[in-house]
């Protein structure tokens, strides 16, 4: 049998395991009496469902036909097709009798779980037989194929980094990522492995602020700096680091794209070298994470190298192949590792005082620098901030430290104003008036200061001017800094307009999120007070007219819509600079002309709760919800899954937001359900599903719980909400706060009667819970209330296991000393009974010895 022939059929095993999950779901969501069975049965499924993905992807490789091991599980009545004989019986089984009366009258609320506990054990212990004997098969393929391709591929590794790099290097600016050749060339083992690698290290991707700060460079920008003898030596001095301060304003971010422009020419023909790059942004809560710049530098390194780098497939592994995540020390380890496979390696830093965790992101810069690895070149930007020059200095000495000063990016300006009198519409009514032009360009350079920032301000004001008399005035009555600047500008906003310009500020502000434009714009049509309070007719016609209102201040971004039809492009609303942030929630502003425009982190959060429940509240009906609502009410994706984050700061005495939240959760029953076909806290990586049966969706108080909405939970205990419920992925409220580390939560429950020791869910019970994500602080709490510490069922089987598998060993320390069995014979769903899978693989490869002695040869190449 050949390859493809191979992969068929496994891929039709695949589809059917796939049916019977999705069966399995259905009954686990409407059979409340047999959950644990269902969920077993699911478990196992979705395991083997995992290793057969795997050997399908072997079987479609090239090659794979030379691999005797397929052909064994292709035979006639081999395991591929005892494999699939089985789950088409378990199929056959599940499916529901259309034509039975009570299926007719009750629908999918009629199904019954057709098998008793007994026979999920024979189907799981069937599940398993196969699941082993298919990750046996799959151990001894893929160690024949690797030896198969090393073969090939060392002849071309070589071009293949050299034209990765070069791709890396053409693809900055385009919208459109380009496919990298290794990616293309190297094995389709290799591909998915790097792909799904990348895929857990979800690193934020620094590409769309390197082409907006390039968008905004002048031919000349930055000329200064990357001929300057201080650049030249950095580029071609061992372990170097170059830091770049200046005021706020001054173009360092602009700088950077330059600099970054700079060192992938200088890198580009040579795949010994390799750049990364990072733009910490405080528009953006993903690009404010130390961590994030950290996983971004790993992922950049990973693809300009030729193959999957080492240390990163043994981190990877070593996190149980994705299922958890590493701690930082180990990505640093990581990071160094990989730093080692190239000759040299230039980091670009840019930002670093928009950090949120600037004295972890100042350590993670001084370890990296110490590496002292003979090839490193740092470069970092910020301002001049104490804490960062005190860390800073160790590492660059004042020789190697820039100050960008006036007189350093003065040319800089001045290229930029020319190129905005040319070019910018409202601008180039001047053209005709050279005389003109100079006295703006004269004005404007006479006060800049060096500031690059109040020089755009300047002129988007002076494109107002419509004649002589209008501009003069204008240009004599300049502010004299940023913040007068921003305080003119909010100033001048139409009183008709304050509003809605206030909201649009307090959103861009505090967004969870980077927000689309056409999300932004439905903020403007929401009226708390209002009836209806979300009103279409408010909207703009043309979203863009937002930056009318808020002029200077916010800009548009434009950012490739990934899974989006042909690539489509769509615009990010942000605020146009980090000192305009800075100065909405300063104390200065308090005291200035501008205070209503004043944001505190507070009031703005539960305002932004406010306008995001108005929006939920008016899918109040069964039929509220199409295939279209998503596009027909573009803020609905944001505010079903981020309300309750904001939420989270309304306390007692916030009472419009806590009245909407109870209208949601008690009053507009339709609308409670909606919310959570648009967004379950269950399931938070399923899209929408507005067919979901309302019996599948668990009471207020657990998603309350879950959220951590400790008043709103409290209102709902008040109204007689049961503490018990068994419901929801996590069985029952208390596991939900347990899982999450709520303290509070878990506190409030506890003190309402909820039995601690309550069995169901996904991981049992609470205690199980919490020591699998690793709360230690609920852990040690449910102790305290009487849980069980050996109390067995759910995925790990026992609470310590749970700790033990997830490697949280404080957490394991503290169930043995409360007394936890370390021998105890555990079944749990993440663990067949593997006793009786020896022997059944041990039978199989006795009647199969062509595969015992492919097994035979691998374990002894290792």
């Amino acid at each position: 049998m050949d390859g493809l022939s191979a992969a068929a059929s496994v891929i039709a095993v695949i589809n059917i395991s796939g049916q019977v999950f999705d069966l399995c779901r259905k009954y686990y969501l409407e059979v409340k009496d047999a959950r644990k069975d269902i969920q077993r049965l699911r478990d196992d499924v979705t395991s083997l469902q995992d290793v057969l993905t795997n050997v399908a992807e072997l079987a479609d490789a090239p090659g794979s036909a030379k691999l005797s091991i397929l052909g064994l599980l292709n035979q006639p009545d081999g395991p591929v097709e005892r494999c699939r004989t089985e789950l088409e019986g378990l199929a056959a089984k599940l499916k529901p009798g259309q034509g039975n009366d009570m299926m007719k009258q009750f629908g999918m609320r009629a199904l019954k779980w057709p098998f008793s506990s007994k026979d999920v054990d024979k189907a799981i212990e069937a599940i398993g037989r196969y699941q082993a004997i298919f990750s046996l098969a799959l151990t001894a393929d893929q160690t024949t194929l690797v030896l198969a391709i090393q073969n090939t591929a060392l002849g071309i590794q070589k071009d293949v980094a050299r034209l990765n790099l070069l791709l890396v290097s053409t693809r900055i600016g385009t919208h459109h990522p380009l496919p990298l050749l290794g990616e293309a060339s190297l094995s389709g083992v290799t591909d998915g492995q790097r792909e799904k690698i990348h895929r857990w290290l979800s690193a934020p991707d620094p590409s769309l602020n390197h082409n907006e700060a390039h968008r905004k460079r002048q031919a000349t920008t930055g000329t200064w700096l990357v001929e300057s003898r201080r650049f030249v030596d950095w580029k071609a001095t061992q372990d170097s680091f170059l830091w770049l301060h200046g005021i706020p304003g001054c173009g360092k971010t602009v700088l950077a794209s330059t600099i970054i422009e700079n060192v992938l020419h200088h890198c580009h023909l040579d795949p010994a070298l390799a750049v990364a790059y990072f733009y910490f942004d405080f528009n953006d809560i993903e690009k404010q994470r130390h961590e994030n710049m950290i996983r971004s530098l790993i992922a950049q390194l990973s693809i300009q190298s030729a193959s999957i780098p080492q240390a990163l497939e043994s981190l990877f592994s070593s996190c149980m192949n994705g299922a958890r995540q590493p701690v930082t020390d180990a990505l640093l380890e990581t990071l160094r590792q990989m730093i080692r496979e190239f000759t040299e390696v230039f980091i670009i830093l840019d930002a670093l005082d928009e950090c949120k965790e600037r004295q972890e992101l100042l350590e993670d810069i001084g370890k990296i620098a110490e590496w002292k690895a003979g090839k490193l070149h740092i470069l970092a930007t910020s301002r001049r901030e104490k804490d960062i020059e005190e860390q800073i200095e160790p590492q660059a000495n004042q020789e190697e430290n820039i100050c960008i000063q006036s007189a350093l990016v003065n040319d800089d300006i001045r290229a930029y104003i020319h190129e905005r009198l040319q070019t910018d519409r409202k601008l180039r009514r001047w053209q005709s008036r050279p005389e003109v032009q100079q006295e703006i360009e004269g004005t404007l350079m006479d006060k800049a200061d060096g500031m690059f920032r109040w020089a755009v301000c300047q002129l988007d004001a002076l494109g107002a001017c419509l004649n002589r008399p209008m501009l003069r005035k204008a240009l004599a009555s300049l502010p004299k800094t940023l913040d007068d600047t921003y305080a003119r500008i909010l100033g001048s906003i139409d009183e008709e307009h304050s509003r809605s310009a206030l909201e649009i500020l307090q959103w861009l502000v505090y967004s969870t999120r980077p927000l689309q434009l056409k999300e932004i714009a439905e903020v403007i049509a929401v009226n708390i007070e209002g009836n209806p309070r979300f009103d279409p007719e408010r909207r703009f016609p043309d979203p863009r007219d937002i930056l009318i209102i808020c002029p200077s201040l916010v800009t548009i971004a434009e950012e490739v819509a990934i899974g989006g039809s042909n690539g489509e492009i769509r615009g990010l609303v942000r605020l146009a600079h980090f000192s305009v942030k800075e100065y909405l929630v300063s104390e200065r502003i308090q005291t200035g002309p501008a205070s209503w425009y004043s944001i505190q982190e507070i009031p703005a959060n539960i305002s932004i709760a406010e306008s995001c429940l108005a929006y939920l509240l008016q899918f109040n009906r069964p039929d509220s919800l199409t295939s279209q609502t998503t596009e027909d009410y573009p803020l609905a994706r944001y505010a079903s899954r981020h309300w309750t984050r904001h939420a989270r700061w309304a306390w007692e005495d916030a009472t419009t937001v806590h009245t909407l939240i109870m209208e949601l959760f008690l009053s507009e029953r339709y609308a409670y359900i909606n919310w959570i076909r648009l967004y379950d806290p269950d399931a938070p990586w399923s899209p929408p599903d507005i067919t979901r049966s309302s019996y599948s969706i668990a009471s207020p108080l657990y998603y309350a719980s879950l959220a951590d909405l400790l008043e709103s939970a409290g209102q709902l205990l008040e109204a007689g909400a049961d503490v018990n419920a068994q419901e929801g992925f996590y069985g029952n409220a208390l596991q939900a706060a347990s899982f999450s580390g709520l303290y509070q939560a878990v506190q409030q429950l506890l003190e309402a009667g909820a039995d601690v020791n309550a069995q169901g869910g996904f991981l049992g019970n609470a205690l199980q819970a919490a020591s699998a994500k690793g709360q230690d602080r609920v852990v040690q709490r449910l102790l305290e209330a009487g849980a069980d510490v050996n109390a067995q069922g759910g995925h790990f089987g026992t609470a310590l296991r749970a700790a033990s598998v997830r490697s949280h060993d404080q957490i394991a320390q503290r169930l043995l000393e409360a007394g936890a069995n370390a021998n105890m014979n555990v079944k749990s769903a993440d663990s067949n009974e593997w006793n009786e899978v020896y022997g059944e693989v041990r039978a199989y490869l006795e009647n199969n010895p062509q595969m015992a002695q492919q097994i035979r040869l691998l374990i002894q190449s290792l």
